[in-house]
């Protein structure tokens, strides 16, 4: 069923936890093994998000270590917390940052896949982007 999915997406926004390790170094990396299995690299499409930034005293992932892993997989990565609407929406602006460059600046439509392990915050990270968004658009109506 995962791979249903993962073949009709056009973007992945792979979440982790940086207060634990491992949903960076076996959860993302799963996901980013089995997108690559399906993907091709001109159609993987991917945002590494480490979530729960606002934990400092907590944190096993440095912000050097994500990048470079991310680098290593050729994607890019971003920081955020969950808590705050607008660290999230710069998850989310940046894969349409991304789309655009990608397409010649063109917007279209795309579906964005938000994935990762247990308790990284992926569903607190799409609850808060899909919430602002529903309140934004209703205040300008």
């Amino acid at each position: 069923m995962r791979a249903s999915w993962i073949s009709k997406a056009d973007w992945f926004i792979i979440v982790f936890d940086l207060t634990n390790k491992k949903t960076l170094t076996e959860d993302a990396a799963e996901w980013f093994t089995e997108i690559s299995s399906l993907k091709s690299r001109e159609e993987r499409n991917v945002l590494l998000v480490g979530n729960k930034g606002d934990l400092n005293i907590d944190i096993e992932v440095t912000g050097l270590e994500a990048l470079e892993w991310a680098e290593e997989r050729g994607i890019e990565y971003l920081e955020v917390s969950a808590k705050s609407y607008d660290s999230v929406v710069k998850a989310f602006n940046k894969v349409l940052k991304m789309d655009c460059a990608k397409n010649n600046e063109k917007v279209q439509e795309f579906s964005i896949v938000v994935c990762g392990g247990g308790e990284t915050g992926k569903s607190a990270i799409s609850v808060q982007f899909y919430r602002g968004v529903s309140i934004s658009t209703v205040s300008n109506i």
